[in-house]
């Protein structure tokens, strides 16, 4: 069938015709020089045998069916390990909370193979959700029988979050296939939770400097997400409003995305007025106001809550409040606060001693600096709460004074017992901005 390889044709100036020679005979073995070397042979040209075809065809097509082969004779398991659910809002979230009602991940199991197959549950990504199969709860370590051929439906059980979030809910399954071998099956579920309405900021604020009169207009982003399969938003609008604070537009940005599983995202921008004068003491620092989102036959479906806060900028940081804790009575214990400019203004700081209660010790070093460390010594004479209003002197025009309050509990000691400083967690600073002297 096929031709036989061409033969290396030599020639010689001592015969007539072309000599043949054995083909078969590795190039390598005889070189072309050797051959010229003789004077009866002059090589002409030569080539090596061709494969057999046929033979390589057939290896070919067995390496391409074989893992095949091999895939059937095994009796996996066949599940789509990455499964999306559809998306929620938030206020479905709560409505199905209250409900006692949970999510569920349809999860499908086909058996591939001629055999039986036991598929053991190895573990969830929580304790807080699980597995169910027809309706019977099953937890780490049960097992089920899936027969050849056919499919079985587990579900994936668990309460989605109440905020804006994507969360990934796991089981992970192992099912024993005919080589032996065990074949791991991670099983992933994805959910998509939005907020019905979100308000960037929702900490409006506004900086403003001390007894000055405050005109401030910014600017809201809002993104309302709502389910309708025909793209019908209803009315957004403020329902609750600081006296001092407008709302003088209230405008769509572009048209609505789709989501997907029946939800949009429309976006708006409210611009928002805050009015206060310069004389403002009763004015609250912080108001909040409200958003509401409406479905096209009026009823309210959603509410977001944002703040205005009102930032009086900082001439001087210190502590509001200084504790010292519990402490025995006679028991001295030591306090060191810092107080610096927040505008690296220099200053001078002083404290009167003769206006100090006498079981408090105040040091302070006598110079000129953007910041000033102070030590507070502290020694109860009687038993139970003290308090304790600390006044510090300043050179600054703006403000003149600072108070600090001291804090602490008194105990008696046992007769013979060690005075020992069990110190007191740190509370944390607390922090306001000094006020001029009304003197």
């Amino acid at each position: 069938m096929f031709a036989d390889p061409p033969a290396l044709v030599v020639s010689s100036p001592s015969f007539n015709g072309p000599v043949r020679r054995d083909p078969r005979r590795h190039p390598e073995t005889e070189s072309p020089q050797s051959i010229n070397s003789s004077p009866l042979v002059n090589v002409r040209h030569w080539s090596r045998p061709n494969y057999n075809l046929k033979s390589l065809v057939f290896a070919c097509l067995l390496l391409t069916f074989l893992p095949y082969g091999c895939a059937r004779s095994k009796g996996e398991i066949k599940v789509n390990t990455e499964i999306e659910i559809p998306s929620l809002l938030v206020s479905e979230v709560l409505q199905a909370r209250a409900e006692s009602r949970k999510s569920q991940c349809p999860v499908e199991l086909t058996n591939t193979g001629s055999k039986d197959r036991v598929v053991k549950i190895v573990r969830t990504g929580c304790a807080c959700y699980g597995v169910t199969l027809d309706g019977t709860r099953l937890k780490s370590g049960d097992s089920f029988t899936i027969p050849a051929g056919e499919t079985k439906q587990i579900q994936l059980e668990f309460q989605p979050a109440d905020s804006q979030s994507e969360k990934h809910y796991t089981v992970d399954l192992t099912a024993l296939l005919d080589n032996g071998k065990e074949q791991i099956i991670p099983i992933k579920c994805r959910q998509q939770v939005y907020s019905d309405i979100r308000i960037t900021p929702s900490v409006v604020t506004v900086e403003t400097e001390e007894n000055a009169e405050i005109n401030d207009t910014q600017a809201i982003g809002i993104e309302h997400v709502y389910r309708n399969g025909m793209n019908e938003e209803g009315a957004l609008a403020f329902q609750t409003l600081p006296e001092h604070m407008v709302v003088s537009s209230l405008k769509k940005v572009g048209s609505a995305e789709d989501l997907g599983h029946g939800l949009w995202r429309q976006k708006w921008v409210a611009q928002v007025n805050v009015k206060l004068p310069a004389t403002r003491d009763e004015t609250p620092k912080q108001a909040m106001f409200s958003l509401a989102a409406e479905s096209p036959d009026g009823e309210v479906t959603a509410r977001q809550n944002g703040s205005l806060v009102i930032h009086t900028r900082q001439k001087v940081i210190f502590p509001n409040r200084v504790h010292f804790g519990k402490m025995g009575v006679g028991h001295t214990r030591t306090r060191r606060i810092l107080l610096s400019s927040t505008e690296s203004n220099f200053f001078r700081l002083t404290c009167d001693p003769s206006k100090l209660p006498p079981f408090i010790k105040v040091n302070i070093q006598e110079h000129i600096d953007d910041r000033h460390l102070v030590e507070i010594s502290v020694t109860p004479t009687v038993a139970g709460r003290f308090f304790e209003e600390l006044k510090f002197q300043t050179d600054m025009y703006d403000v003149t004074e600072i108070a600090v309050r001291i804090e602490g509990i008194a105990e008696e000691m046992k007769s013979g017992a060690p005075r020992i400083d069990r110190g007191t967690p740190d509370l944390g600073p607390e922090f306001h901005t000094a006020t001029k002297s009304s003197e």
